[in-house]
């Protein structure tokens, strides 16, 4: 019985009551068991390999007192105590031979019989020792008896450890405190079993209490708003059924009537059993974002024509992560279904169906958002809608709110569909490149024209009524209106260029000018870009893109003098141009196709 009323009073002591509640439970002890000496000694914090005792009951006037003793004096006793072994000695005749120095000391300070108990807490180390000494005469200690009171050494080992951990944990909680209270953060916890709050006194006043003691789950749930209790509840479930963080946001009333909004976050701790019990996590009053986001709301209502009108989609964000508003026209252009996907998901459904190019682009701004290097962003990128397909979005998202860290608290959007502008802008840009195309052909044609019109060819320059001369304009009329190639063979200054410009003349091509090529006097290293056209860079000197004599006769006709004289090479890629019309400029691997 005694046992069981020194545990409850040393398990339930404050930790500064705790040396008055051992030197009693001492003085119990001694009564009831006619010891004359108890003594607790505990390891110094200077010097762990030195005992320093700390308690000393003795039942006699006259005997030996505090001070006369040091752990020196008992040597052999003392290693085995350290070792975690129990010494019982009946009779110092039970010493062995090597504790001839325990036995010199136990025989000065009268001591007849001892019994000592190495203090440990669980399986860890010794943290101090227990021990009982008989002085007027020998005694036996029973198991039964020595049983029973290494039960009191481990809820005395129980009681220091709790004494010299309290003020570390004191000044742990203190700063753990100051710090979270700097941040406006109230930090708690809760068991589920006993359904109790642990809270700092900045989360206790968030809540509404005067004090951080004794605050029960009913009592916080019912300072919850009754529309956002059900939640509340649903979160903790999936805290406990999922092991991970949950987040919810809520309104608590105090007893003012003052209504203010809060968010908190919590994730259970496993015990060594499995079992999840202790909710731990940190509240934030957000109750001036709000106001803020209400005061937000209210100008978008005020000035929803002119949204409506310039068809911007709009959106808020809390704490970087979590959508708490998005309006419908913002709702189709990410494709969300009405009603059916939470806030909670917009984020991760809106990353997910940015186009695979442009998402790097869009993660490395996001990160310059959240990290305070940028205040605002605007950014174009490709977006998958599910029920439009690919669409082209004007993004401009604004941080109004940072945290203590500069974290963004609240952030607002805007989102515009601009695939008609984008349409729109490919289009303009094919057609500049088109009319770029066609002016330098132009230029290159008007050279051609004014060369030719500085001389007398064609149909009429051609002189004779020869039989021959007849046969051979006739047979040119035949082949004019068809697009077949010609090859006109005759010997030098026989008039085969002249001819080439009657049958271009009697052609459906003579509205543009025939473009004409002395394959014998061009340079052989240049006879290739200047036939097909060359990009810019693709020799040393190629300073700038050439269109070859090829392109500029699209649609019109080519005539090339003393193709003889052609490299062999070239000579096969000119068949080609021939048979099908296509060929590359050189150094591209882009085919063009010429009429």
């Amino acid at each position: 019985m005694l046992l069981t009323d020194l545990s409850a009073t040393l398990i339930n002591a404050p930790p500064d009551q705790v040396d008055t509640n051992i030197e009693e439970a001492q003085r119990l002890i001694c009564a009831l068991l006619d010891i004359d000496m108890a003594a607790l000694w505990q390891l110094s914090v200077d010097d762990p390999s030195v005992l320093v005792l700390t308690h000393l009951y003795v039942d006699k006037e006259g005997l030996q007192r505090e001070g006369e003793f040091h752990h020196d004096d008992f040597p052999w006793v003392r290693d085995e105590l350290m070792a975690g072994r129990t010494v019982s000695l009946s009779s110092l005749d039970q010493l062995p031979a090597a504790a001839a120095v325990d036995r010199q000391a136990a025989l000065k300070a009268g001591i007849k019989s001892h019994l000592s108990f190495p203090l440990v807490v669980g399986g860890g180390s010794v943290v101090g020792v227990l021990g009982l000494n008989s002085l007027r005469a020998e005694r036996d200690w029973p198991e039964e008896l020595v049983s029973r009171l290494r039960v009191l050494a481990r809820i005395l080992s129980s009681a220091i450890v709790r004494k010299q951990a309290d003020p570390a944990l004191r000044q742990s909680e203190a700063q753990l405190e100051l710090a979270a209270g700097s941040a406006n953060a109230g930090l708690w916890s809760l068991d589920l079993e006993t359904e109790r709050y642990w809270m700092t006194k900045v989360a206790a006043k968030m809540f509404g209490f005067d004090a951080a003691e004794g605050i029960t789950f009913p009592q916080v749930l019912e300072r919850i708003d009754q529309e956002d209790r059900e939640r509340v509840k649903q979160a903790l479930e999936r805290a406990v059924e999922s092991g991970e963080e949950e987040r919810v946001a809520y309104r608590i009333t105090h007893d003012d009537g003052a209504v203010r909004w809060m968010v908190s976050r919590g994730r259970f701790q496993t015990d060594a059993s499995g079992n999840r019990n202790l909710l731990m996590g940190v509240t934030l009053d957000i109750t001036e974002t709000k106001l803020r986001g209400e005061a937000l709301r209210a100008s978008e209502a005020r000035l929803s024509s002119a949204v409506e009108l310039a068809e911007l989609g709009l959106y808020e964000v809390l704490d970087g992560n979590q959508f708490t508003f998005l309006d419908d026209l913002g709702r189709d252009l990410v494709g969300l279904p009405k009603s059916t996907i939470p806030y909670e998901e917009v984020l991760q459904f809106w990353a997910r169906r940015i186009h695979p190019e442009d998402q790097p682009r869009i993660i490395e701004l996001q990160r310059r958002l959240r990290e305070g290097e940028l205040q605002k962003v605007t950014v174009e990128y490709r977006y998958e809608n599910p029920r439009r397909g690919t669409i082209w979005i004007h993004h401009l998202s604004h941080v109004l709110l940072r945290g203590a860290e500069g974290r963004p608290v609240l952030t607002i959007g805007v989102l515009r569909d601009i695939t008609d502008q984008k349409v729109l802008e490919e289009s303009l840009r094919k057609a500049l490149e088109e009319v770029q195309r066609l002016r330098e052909r132009l230029e290159l044609e008007n050279t051609y024209l004014r060369e030719q019109l500085q001389r007398d060819d064609g149909q009429d320059a051609i002189v004779g009524e020869s039989e021959p001369v007849l046969r051979m304009l006739t047979a040119a009329k035949q082949v004019a209106p068809t697009d077949s190639s010609v090859l006109i063979t005759g010997e030098t200054g026989t008039g085969k260029e002249l001819l080439a410009q009657a049958i271009h003349d009697l052609s459906k091509r003579v509205s543009r000018a025939m473009v004409k090529v002395n394959c014998a006097a061009l340079p052989a290293p240049l006879i290739e870009g200047e036939l097909f056209g060359r990009e810019k860079g693709a020799y040393t000197g190629a300073m700038t893109q050439q269109h070859g004599r090829f392109e500029v006769a699209d649609g019109s006709t080519i005539f090339l003098d003393e193709i003889g004289d052609l490299p062999l090479e070239l000579q096969t890629k000119l068949l080609r141009v021939l048979q099908d019309g296509r060929f590359e400029h050189l150094g591209s691997t882009k085919t063009i196709s010429v009429d």
